[in-house]
């Protein structure tokens, strides 16, 4: 497990300081997990995924509030636009798998060993912000969000 974690600090330049938030981040599944010579019940990932959506969405939000261009602030319509096109589902399965993250996810034994589904991967994504929100705090996820390059939306940039 602690080799998954290491993975997942990689991917997201982002060290837990609580072990435990990173795996129920992974946890599909929902069964108690082998660690540490004992069985131990670890949550399923979706609380966490409810949560890292609001945070991602307040984070970029702000961004985006304070965003720009040479004819001022961006208007709305262009929040509704750069919250589809980086925070959609699609946006974070695609996300998620060129960031090699799938193999990680902590999957029902009855699921094999094939790749994880578009849901849940991008389940799986919200929840590590939720779990990196809940171990780091705001600045932790941004510090995460523009580390990933989720920022790198026009809509969300002062130019």
């Amino acid at each position: 497990m602690e080799n998954r974690i290491t993975k997942v600090s990689d991917i997201f330049g982002y060290v837990f300081d609580d072990k435990m938030r990173c795996i129920e981040a992974l946890q599909m599944d929902g069964q108690p997990l082998y660690l540490d010579g004992s069985w131990v019940n670890v949550p399923k990932n979706n609380r966490l995924a409810v949560l890292g959506d609001a945070i991602l969405d307040a984070t970029l939000c702000k961004l985006w509030y304070r965003a720009s261009d040479a004819y001022g602030p961006r208007p709305a319509r262009d929040w509704s636009s750069a919250r589809n096109e980086v925070l959609g589902n699609g946006a974070l399965y695609v996300r998620g798998e060129s960031l090699g993250l799938g193999p990680l996810i902590l999957v029902n034994l009855g699921h094999g060993n094939g790749p994880v589904s578009p849901k849940m991967m991008a389940t799986t994504f919200e929840a590590m912000f939720g779990a990196i929100y809940m171990d780091g705090g705001e600045e932790a996820v941004l510090k995460t969000v523009k580390y990933l390059g989720l920022d790198n939306h026009p809509s969300l940039m002062v130019t």
